[in-house]
């Protein structure tokens, strides 16, 4: 920074933000400059919400980029790794969830197989769904810290 160089303000109102050397900080910055100005915090917020939004319009607007860097952003590598790792995560914490109701969940199944109203359909689809959930969420728990071994193994091979 020149410590001669003026600062000056401009007629922004409060929390707006300022100018100072000619570089404008604050709420008003908002321009987006391409797919490689993003910061690895942002890439992980819109990775998340590509995930949960309904749309990419929704996505870019809510980011304030625009549909084509949107689109740029999602063909990069290092972007479709933090995605991999964002879908990772929350299918891990749904399965964890899964697997915390389980056990209510098989009280639950027990109660409808044990009763004399309910109709034997009924008690065999119950059964039979708890039963793939559970298993999908046990594989899916063991296999995946396998797998990510093997990788972080491979990539140590790589290194050499």
């Amino acid at each position: 920074m020149v410590p001669y160089a003026p600062q000056r303000r401009t007629g922004l109102s409060e929390g707006q933000g300022v100018y100072r050397q000619g570089k404008h900080y604050g709420k008003r910055n908002k321009r987006f400059k391409g797919a490689g100005a993003l910061r690895k915090e942002r890439q992980e917020a819109i990775a998340l919400d590509l995930l949960m939004m309904n749309s990419l319009e929704a996505v870019a607007e809510k980011h304030s980029i625009s549909k084509s860097a949107l689109y740029n952003l999602r063909k990069n590598p290092d972007f479709k790794a933090i995605c991999a790792d964002q879908k990772r995560q929350i299918f891990g914490e749904s399965a964890a969830k899964l697997q915390g109701y389980s056990l209510e969940a098989v009280e639950i199944l027990i109660s409808v197989m044990r009763s004399p109203t309910a109709l034997d359909q009924i008690k065999v689809n119950a059964a039979r769904i708890m039963l793939e959930n559970g298993r999908t969420a046990y594989e899916r728990e063991e296999i995946l810290p396998k797998l990510e071994e093997l990788e972080k193994q491979m990539n140590a091979i790589e290194r050499k």
